[in-house]
């Protein structure tokens, strides 16, 4: 998927407390392929984010929640085709 259409998507998926355009600029990685059904009944998505991003610290671990299904697997679908590859060595790059 073509970078710009990416950030058209996020840009559309973002939520009033973060700001999701940066993450095509970021190093994502281990992103969960399950969603979760926490229990207010929202879909939890997880990943790791290399570089600093959302008020957090490199090598962060990040949740994001979307009670929409369709949504929860749209965003899922973004930092899958952005993370990088199995053994990309993310510690030292």
């Amino acid at each position: 998927m073509d970078k710009e259409i990416m950030k058209s998507r996020l840009i559309d998926l973002t939520h009033k407390t973060i700001d999701l355009v940066p993450l095509v600029d970021l190093t994502v990685y281990n992103v969960s392929r399950e969603l979760k059904l926490n229990s207010q009944n929202n879909y939890q998505i997880d990943f790791w984010v290399k570089e600093p991003f959302n008020n957090k610290d490199v090598n962060s671990h990040h949740y994001l929640y979307r009670h929409n299904e369709g949504d929860a697997y749209e965003i899922l679908s973004l930092p899958i085709r952005l993370e990088k590859p199995r053994g990309y060595d993310y510690h030292n790059k």
